[in-house]
C-alpha cells in the first residue's frame, strides 16, 4: 500500500499538473504497459498460474489510457526523441525507485502483518 499511495499516486499526478512536459506523461504510460508483461506473463509463469493478479487492470486501464494519451499528445504535435528518452528513463527510474527499491527495503518475513501462505496461495513465490 505504501508503494501505491505514497509513491505511485505522485508518479501519476505530476504529469497532470505539468501537462506541457510530455515526457512526464510518457513515463507512467510505459510503466503501465510494462505491467501487462509483468502481471500477464512473468508473474503467472513464476507462479505456475494461468492468471496474474493485476493483468486485467493493466489491459483494461493502463493500455487504453496510454493509447489515449499518445493519441492526444500526437494531435498536438509529434513527441520528440528527447521526450522519449526522458520518458523511458523516467519509467525505469519510477519502476526501480517506486517499486523495486521500496519492496526490497520494506520486506520483512517476520512482520506481524505478513500474509499467510493460504492468503498468498500459489503466488507465495518465496515460501
Amino acid at each position: 500500500m505504501v508503494i501505491n499511495t505514497g509513491l505511485a499516486y505522485p508518479f501519476y499526478l505530476v504529469p497532470v499538473l505539468c501537462a506541457k512536459k510530455r515526457w512526464l506523461g510518457l513515463a507512467p504510460v510505459l510503466v503501465g504497459w510494462s505491467q501487462i508483461v509483468l502481471h500477464g506473463i512473468v508473474i503467472p509463469r513464476k507462479a505456475g498460474a494461468k492468471y496474474g493478479p493485476g493483468v486485467v487492470t493493466a489491459l483494461l486501464l493502463h493500455l487504453p489510457i496510454g493509447i489515449g494519451y499518445l493519441k492526444a499528445v500526437g494531435r498536438e504535435g509529434s513527441i520528440s526523441k528527447g521526450d522519449w528518452i526522458k520518458g523511458v528513463t523516467g519509467a525505469v527510474g519510477g519502476a526501480v525507485f517506486g517499486v523495486i527499491v521500496p519492496n526490497m527495503a520494506m520486506r520483512d518475513r517476520n512482520s506481524p502483518y505478513a500474509f499467510t501462505a493460504k492468503q498468498m496461495g500459489r503466488y507465495d513465490l518465496h515460501a
